[in-house]
């Protein structure tokens, strides 16, 4: 059976994830700031809120459209991706305080929202304590992924040569994208979202947000947060490299850079 957790940020908005055995996250996103709305969350970690010596690490992608009725703004093209640990962290006499997300968040703005923000990566560092409210499960995702986007296919990365994403199916209807992360020869399932509205809206960059983990010692997730930029056919990200740490190591936990990605031959739309 996934557990189910409640959180709460102090822009007071709400988060409900849903784990199960092999790390994967699903949930939802209910916002108090900018665009009010529920939202899908996907991601990827080591078991949440357990008290350890460490923290766990986890990864998360945020799609920020609407799947609640509501009326679309320039933000329903934005993804988010976000990366760090849970902790239950000693407070002062107390053994042990609430559990708490503390994440590191990528915001992709790839259409303006005149007055509010302009095309670019916002970053914002989030913590989220676990409220003590009732958590109503969510179901697996049931998505048929199947979708047809220059975004999938083969890409090899150009800081990395030991780095690829193998994109492999994407939902129209939700954003969601799947596919693994290959490295040194392993294979990491992925998954995130993409902006399927980037295309019918004829906008240049396509936000791309995407999550994976690797259970080695120490386990670690990643989060890989950017754009598309259609006509050249780049993917630009910005990695967050996440592991758990003591609680006063905190500022160890996610490891950033920028990295480029361009299609292997015949793979993606060009290809077909």
């Amino acid at each position: 059976m996934p557990t189910t957790t409640r959180w709460k940020n102090e822009y007071g908005s709400v988060m409900v994830l849903n784990q199960n055995a092999q790390g994967e996250i699903w949930g939802t996103y209910s916002s108090t700031t900018g665009s009010s709305g529920q939202y899908r969350v996907l991601g990827h970690g080591e078991p949440l809120g357990l008290p350890a010596q460490c923290g766990n690490s986890l990864a998360l992608a945020i799609y920020w459209r609407s799947y609640t009725v509501g009326v679309g703004d320039p933000s329903w093209h934005w993804v988010s991706g976000l990366g760090g640990q849970s902790q239950v962290i000693p407070d002062g006499g107390a053994s042990l305080a609430t559990p708490t997300l503390t994440l590191m968040h990528s915001m992709v703005v790839t259409d303006a929202f005149p007055g509010l923000a302009r095309v670019g990566t916002y970053c914002d560092k989030l913590v989220y304590l676990l409220d003590s409210a009732p958590a109503e499960s969510s179901p697996y995702p049931a998505w048929s992924l199947p979708g047809t986007s220059s975004l999938l296919g083969l890409w090899s990365c150009r800081e990395d040569p030991a780095l690829a994403l193998d994109l492999q199916a994407q939902d129209d209807a939700t954003g969601a994208v799947r596919g693994f992360l290959l490295l040194d020869g392993a294979r990491h399932p992925l998954w995130g979202f993409t902006d399927v509205d980037a295309a019918a809206t004829a906008l240049p960059l396509q936000a791309v947000a995407l999550t994976t983990l690797m259970a080695a010692t120490p386990a670690r997730s990643l989060s890989l947060a950017g754009r598309l930029e259609r006509a050249r056919r780049t993917l630009l990200l910005t990695e967050l490299n996440n592991q758990g740490t003591a609680a006063g190591n905190g500022y160890l936990a996610s490891r950033t850079r920028q990295l480029t990605f361009t299609p292997c031959s015949g793979s993606g739309e060009d290809g077909k």
